[in-house]
């Protein structure tokens, strides 16, 4: 995060292959471009061993596409119990990818225990800001889901 103050204001709007690194833990890297301008990151983002979120109790998040809540890709270091079956361990994270919002399974990488997914968003938000096209907060019609994923019981 020490590199981004170096950044001009221009620079921060458009940060190509933004990545949040918690060694040993996880990582988020969001796709294209990507502003951070005035995000406060360690308000925003957590990668704990067991859960990664984005804007996980923020009340006013950004809209879908806009900031952090556009697609990503999410790597967790996880590891099956001793003596669990590698197959059945991750047809276990394929299923639970599947039950998370806005996740899509990419692989298990058994030599460095990585779980890769994909996310489209984090938050559920309308996909463009009031008074474009009349589409406000308020009128979401898929609530007010967020995207926590979860790697304590997967």
């Amino acid at each position: 995060m020490d590199e981004l103050k170096e950044f001009s204001s221009q620079q921060l709007r458009a940060v190509v292959g933004f990545a949040v690194v918690r060694p040993g833990v996880g990582r988020i890297t969001w796709e294209g471009r990507t502003d951070v301008e005035g995000v406060d990151l360690d308000a925003v983002v957590t990668i704990d061993a067991d859960c990664c979120t984005v804007y996980e109790g923020v009340s006013n998040p950004p809209f879908r596409g806009e900031k952090l809540n556009k697609a990503a890709v999410v790597e967790m270091h996880v590891e099956p119990e001793d003596g669990e079956d590698m197959d059945e361990f991750v047809d276990m994270l394929k299923a639970y990818t599947k039950e998370l919002d806005f996740a899509t399974f990419i692989g298990y990488e058994a030599t460095k225990h990585v779980w890769t997914m994909r996310m489209s968003q984090f938050v559920a938000t309308p996909l463009t800001s009031p008074g474009s096209h009349g589409s406000s907060r308020s009128s979401n019609s898929q609530g007010d889901a967020r995207a926590q994923i979860d790697v304590s019981e997967p």
